[in-house]
């Protein structure tokens, strides 16, 4: 099925394009019919009729709103999206986008708090247009004249009276890491340093800070032009000062974090070192007992073996004993000859005689041998 063709959408966007050629050939049927006769004159009439009606015909879209101007006068009244004509050169319309987001960025914002401190701060406001009343702020000063001259100035008033009556710890930050200064004294430039990444408690009480201007700004700028105002704070920063404190206290809390671990680290190594000496001392200990029981039990076994060889030896002379005692009683001859083998001999005399001393037998006898 063929598309139908839209004359009005066809007409919005060639009615430019059409604009110029169209009075280009105005102008040289004008030039020819002076040169030529009035029948020229005829034919004038049919391109300007194009050029007035394609120069005053408007389109107002969907999404958008429009105001006319009329001999320099603005009608009282926005116009609803649709098609309109305006006489050519004594009028003109304006569309109007309302259904985008309007947004302005304001950077580095400076604002001092209770303590005549410094508050450096980014900003987004965000807002709609209220489509019926447009015109209204274009009769006025227009949109972007209106938000720089009007809207901002009173935003700005809505951030010194809720920033004036607070600290830094309302914006997430500690008052005891501040340096004490003269409040009267000249405040140091605000840090270019971005501060670390919030918390979330920061964020909570940024929260809470932006909420509290919102409040204060709803009963500033004029509802009739905006609606649906919004407000986002970023790039926070306090003053050099005080970031100074935040990052030397951060920095004594790591010094403070690394020598509790290296303190830990030592008392676990003086543990250990200690659980070392008591195992070897209780190993050396042990290892002395077990070398005294065996130096004891060592001087028990020769002591023992030394009455054992004695014993033995006593028993063997006592065996030796009675067998010789034995064979002296079976065997007297034996003591005769042993009786013979211990008596002098005799001397002889010169005139070849000798004499026979007298011998005691009994000094010769073993009376305990011969007794058993």
């Amino acid at each position: 099925m063929a598309a139908q063709f839209d004359i009005v959408s066809w007409v919005n966007e060639n009615r430019k394009k059409s604009v110029l050629p169209s009075a280009v050939i105005t102008l040289l049927l004008v030039v020819v019919a002076i040169f030529f006769g009035w029948g020229y004159w005829l034919l004038v009439p049919i391109p300007f009729a194009i050029v007035v009606f394609l120069y005053g015909f408007h389109i107002i879209s969907e999404t958008g709103m429009g105001y006319k101007v009329v001999l320099g006068k603005m009608d009282d009244k926005s116009y609803a999206p649709g098609w309109y004509w305006v006489i050519p050169f004594l009028g003109s319309m304006t569309e109007i986008e309302t259904s985008n987001m309007c947004t302005v960025t304001v950077k580095d914002n400076v604002m001092k708090n209770a303590d005549r401190r410094e508050i450096t701060f980014d900003y987004t406001l965000t807002w709609y247009l209220v489509p019926e009343h447009v015109h209204l702020l274009h009769k006025q000063l227009g949109e972007n004249e209106y938000v720089k001259k009007a809207l901002l100035p009173q935003l700005d008033m809505a951030f010194s009276s809720i920033i004036m009556g607070t600290t830094y710890s309302d914006f997430g930050g500690n008052n005891d890491t501040e340096e004490a200064t003269d409040p009267a004294a000249p405040a140091a430039p605000a840090s270019t340093t971005p501060t670390a990444a919030p918390t979330t408690e920061s964020k909570d009480k940024l929260t809470q800070v932006v909420k509290d201007v919102l409040a204060v700004f709803e009963n500033k700028y004029d509802h009739t032009f905006f609606k649906d105002v919004d407000l986002n704070i970023t790039n926070l920063r306090f003053d050099a000062a005080y970031e100074k404190g935040k990052s030397d206290l951060a920095k004594a809390e790591v010094d403070v974090q690394i020598a509790e671990k290296n303190n830990n680290i030592r008392i676990q190594n003086a543990k250990a070192a200690a659980q070392e000496a008591e195992i070897q001392a209780t190993g050396k200990a042990k290892a002395l007992d077990i070398e005294g029981e065996a130096q004891a039990n060592y001087v028990v076994r020769i002591k023992s073996a030394e009455a054992e060889g004695k014993k033995k030896h006593g028993e063997v002379e006592n065996e030796v004993l009675e067998k010789r005692g034995k064979v002296l009683r079976d065997n007297p001859s034996i003591i005769r000859e042993r009786q013979a083998e211990h008596t002098p001999k005799v001397l002889v005399n010169g005139n070849g005689g000798g004499v026979m001393p007298m011998v005691n037998v009994d000094s010769f006898v073993d009376h305990d041998l011969v007794g058993k």
